[in-house]
Parts: structure tokens; C-alpha cells; sequence
């Protein structure tokens, strides 16, 4: 399945504080409210970002890269949770199913 995320989404890495920002919607400056990340998460959607299509394992294989081979965690959680990350973000509206 390919997927793509929808533009104005951008990460950042706020002094070692990762945020996902929405930078068309206006809604979490009232409410104060943005999108903390923990650093997989964070490194799942920067690979994301400025991809015009991708694919879980596009995504799989930058996560894998970009992991210490130390940490020892397994490949199938890491496509577990690349997996439960895209349905969240395609509920939120942050994502599409991109097949043609």
C-alpha cells in the first residue's frame, strides 16, 4: 500500500523535543496544544515528509538506518509500529492512501 502525507506537516526538534506541527491549522495556538513525538516517531515521519509517495516499508528501511543496531529492537515491531502509526495519522486527516 502507498501513502501520502498531506502538506503542512512538518517535524521538529525543539532543543531535543520533538513536535509534530500542522502549520495550516490554527487550532493549537488557542488551545496551546501540539504533537510531542518520541524519537521514532519523530524519525518515522521525517522520512515521511517530503516524499511524494511511499510505502511502510520505505519507511521501514530509513527507521532500520536510522536505529542504534545495539537497541535490539526486532524488525516486525518496528513494521508494527509503522503500521499503527500510519492509521493513526490517516484518522487524524495527516495521511492518505495514496494507490492508484
Amino acid at each position: 500500500m502507498s501513502y501520502k502525507i498531506r502538506e503542512g506537516l512538518v517535524c521538529r526538534d525543539i532543543a531535543g523535543v520533538y513536535f509534530l506541527i500542522d502549520i495550516h491549522d490554527r487550532h493549537f495556538y488557542r488551545n496551546r496544544q501540539l504533537n510531542c513525538l518520541n524519537p521514532t516517531a519523530y524519525l518515522m515521519i521525517s522520512s515521511m515528509i517530503g516524499r511524494g509517495s511511499f510505502s511502510a516499508e520505505d519507511i521501514l528501511a530509513d527507521v532500520v538506518a536510522g536505529l542504534d543496531p545495539q537497541g535490539g529492537v526486532p524488525e516486525e515491531r518496528i513494521r508494527a509500529d509503522i503500521a499503527k502509526l500510519l492509521d493513526v495519522m490517516v484518522a487524524k486527516g495527516w495521511a492518505e492512501n495514496d494507490e492508484r
